[in-house]
């Protein structure tokens, strides 16, 4: 499968054909942030708890600290840590962990409302159970405050076809925009 990134300063029209070897032959080169920054941003998210993996409230929390480092990041700079955590994690016993840690981000990242709209034509990019009758926010929760916090730890499964985080973060880009200026 050809994954075909278009992020304007990252890895502009590269085709990556194994995504397991992005990070080794396609390194961050961005001229549009600091590349120290998304190195540091990647690895926080990547050592986080997963939602999938949650067991005390707390790493939660660790996971939105984690996700809320992404705010001032560009759209093409989200997805390029997006491309390097499935990179890095794809292969191993820790994709499930990784594909709900971006579950989440996009989430976060993207003005996903809490609820859906009546008669809203609910769109899915992987087979989350429980998750979409939940509503399209969830697991996040936005307090009064403007804080996020993780309701509750992954209480459903996972069956069907493989998650595909790259496309539900174009489509949350185009039908809902940035939840945070740029």
């Amino acid at each position: 499968m050809a994954w075909r990134m278009t992020t304007g300063c990252l890895w502009k029209g590269a085709l990556l054909f194994a995504i397991q070897s992005a990070v080794i032959f396609f390194p961050f080169q961005n001229s549009c942030a600091d590349e120290v920054k998304l190195d540091e941003i990647f690895h926080h998210i990547d050592h986080a708890p997963s939602w999938s993996g949650m067991k005390v409230e707390s790493q939660g929390q660790q996971l939105v600290q984690a996700i809320e480092e992404t705010k001032h990041l560009s759209t093409p700079e989200l997805k390029a840590i997006i491309t390097r955590l499935l990179s890095v994690n794809n292969k191993t016993a820790k994709f499930f962990g990784t594909w709900s840690k971006i579950y989440v981000l996009n989430r976060f990242f993207f003005k996903v409302p809490p609820s859906y709209q009546p008669n809203e034509e609910i769109k899915s990019f992987g087979a989350w159970w429980i998750a979409h009758s939940k509503g399209p926010l969830y697991p996040l929760v936005e307090k009064p405050n403007g804080e996020f916090v993780i309701l509750e730890g992954y209480i459903g499964g996972y069956m069907g076809r493989l998650y595909e985080p790259l496309s539900e973060a174009d489509y949350f880009n185009l039908k809902y925009g940035r939840r945070f200026p740029q």
